[in-house]
């Protein structure tokens, strides 16, 4: 019952549990089932009708034994884990926790799935019994008992990249660098293009890359993954990445367009790791893709890499290999998605069999290079992501400050919240009343933690109530109205050094918004009814929710 004593940090991304039992059969066609159709006449492309389609996919376990999976008896796997002990535990992901464990003279990974009904997807189950390559983790056996479901996995030695890039006592070397980062390409290939239907990590990470004695990189945790037919006619998918994700592609929200090109984003970050050997953010909170921006092109115009490499490494790289992960990681992180590389492009560029300027060219990285984080911060007036903790009010807190809500204290009443003039410590504020739609699960802290910066183009947060009944969002209180009335309600006219000075304050708020919070805000209701103006025509730019 050998296992692992010490616990590795549990994934920032979880699923809450959902009691409900897992279904036994799938209503879509199984991936193992899949291959082309041929009718009478040898067309391979024929649609499906009633007569041949299938009706039902098989059940996980009869496509896991198809396979040859073993199938355990779940008491085998509880004594083997010592009863799924924490002195067992390596790990927790969001369908699961893994344990080391020793089964039939070897050491696995068991992976107990929580209870989670999976609406029109897979079952990991499924979905592990096709995925078959040297660089995914690969699968054992399962158990399948009811409402206990486990996997039992490959167990992979020696630890994460993670581990090894950032951990003190640990040194990897230029060959390995190199080799993990083309074969967990070639990992991430495979699964963007050869499996049917093709699958998105979204959660690639240096955490799951996992490395074997010989430093062969494996990707681990399918937990977050989308199985999908065609991703193209899924509109948007639930993000459950939970705060700030450094990994996450700034251009996909809490709802995000299911794409191959945000793990090609992920694997940007992961080959910025490799480079410089540098955490995701520093004590100041500067992560690792806004430094990074102006180092790649000073070491590229300058051909010196001393401050961009991982100090390490010293002069002990290859040269060629190091520029051409280089602009594979510019070409991920730094490019919009639509012309963001696919996988395969960057294996070819690594190896160099495809010029990195397929990718990036020496004008992109000038782009990059014209518009650096520090440049910008200074241009902005910060010097970084100015992050504060909201105050939580209570709902007697707020009925006090607005004289319970009188009239006589009410600014304005539109279809996102009545809004009230307070006074909170002092401090005259604005406290908007949320209204609450028939059927609607408001979570206030998750609406103020996306703008909870405190920067001078900004409506700055206050703080928040979130009672069950009664939500609040508190704001700063902005004297002179909004540009909307000035602009059309008021008969004096606004001169143009205060339009022009209007126009550059909404631009450096939203150029805020846009580059120095992670993940990026998109505003998404820029209009003149919010921004707001003090007395000196100062903009704010304001955060409203439309009921559209």
């Amino acid at each position: 019952m050998g296992c692992f004593l010490s616990k590795s940090n549990a994934q920032a991304d979880r699923l809450n549990d959902i009691k409900a039992p897992l279904p036994q059969q799938s209503l879509v066609t199984d991936p193992a089932e899949y291959r082309p159709y041929s009718d009478k006449n040898g067309s391979r492309d024929a649609p499906a009708t009633s007569e041949n389609a299938p009706r039902y996919a098989p059940a996980a376990s009869e496509i896991a034994q198809s396979y040859g999976f073993k199938r355990y008896e779940y008491k085998k796997l509880a004594i083997a884990t010592n009863y799924f002990s924490n002195k067992c535990s390596i790990g927790e992901g969001g369908f699961g926790i893994v344990y080391k464990a020793f089964l039939d003279d070897d050491d696995v990974a068991i992976k107990k799935l929580k209870i989670i009904k999976l609406e029109n997807k897979l079952e990991e189950i499924e979905y592990l019994s096709v995925v078959r390559h040297p660089n995914i983790v690969k699968m054992i056996g399962y158990c399948s008992e009811g409402d206990d479901r486990l996997l039992v996995l490959e167990f992979v030695p020696n630890k994460s990249l993670r581990h090894h890039l950032h951990d003190e006592d640990k040194f990897l070397e230029w060959p390995k660098r190199i080799k993990i980062a083309i074969n967990s390409a070639r990992g991430l290939l495979y699964l963007h293009e050869e499996c049917k239907p093709k699958i998105i990590h979204r959660d690639i990470k240096a955490d799951n890359i996992l490395l074997n004695d010989n430093f062969e990189p494996k990707i681990a945790d399918f937990s977050l993954a989308n199985f999908l037919p065609d991703t193209g006619n899924i509109n948007h998918i639930s993000s459950i990445l939970r705060g700030t994700n450094i990994y996450a592609d700034p251009e996909y929200g809490d709802k995000q367009r299911v794409s191959e090109k945000s793990d090609v984003y992920s694997f940007g970050v992961v080959l910025l790791e490799l480079i410089t050997g540098r955490e995701l953010s520093d004590e100041q909170g500067n992560t690792i893709v806004n430094w990074a921006r102006s180092q790649i092109g000073q070491a590229l115009d300058n051909d010196d890499y001393t401050d961009l490499v991982d100090s390490k490494l010293e002069d002990m790289y290859n040269k060629k290999e190091m520029i051409r992960m280089i602009y594979c990681a510019a070409a991920s992180v730094y490019k919009p998605s639509y012309s963001r590389p696919t996988m395969k492009q960057i294996i070819g560029v690594l190896e160099g069999t495809i010029s990195h300027e397929k990718i990036i060219d020496r004008k992109d990285i000038e782009t990059i290079q014209g518009r650096p984080t520090t440049s910008l911060e200074s241009l902005l007036g910060i010097e970084r992501a100015q992050i504060f903790s909201p105050r939580m009010f209570s709902f007697e807190e707020l009925a006090i400050a607005t004289q319970f809500f009188s009239n006589n204290c009410m600014l304005r009443d539109d279809n996102y919240a009545r809004v009230y003039r307070g006074e909170l410590d002092g401090m005259a504020v604005a406290i908007n009343k949320l209204y609450l739609w028939e059927g609607e699960q408001m979570e206030v802290e998750q609406m103020v933690n996306p703008i909870n910066h405190n920067y001078q183009y900004l409506n700055k947060l206050i703080g928040y109530c979130d009672e069950e009944y009664d939500k609040f969002i508190v704001y700063e209180f902005v004297p002179n109205k909004s540009l909307r009335f000035h602009l059309h309600g008021h008969k004096k006219t606004i001169d143009w050094s205060r339009r022009k000075k209007i126009a550059i304050g909404c631009a450096k708020g939203l150029a805020y918004l846009h580059e120095f919070c992670t993940p990026m805000v998109i505003h998404g209701n820029i209009t003149s009814h919010n921004i707001l103006l003090d007395n000196n025509f100062e903009p704010k730019v304001s955060f409203k929710r439309d009921k559209t």
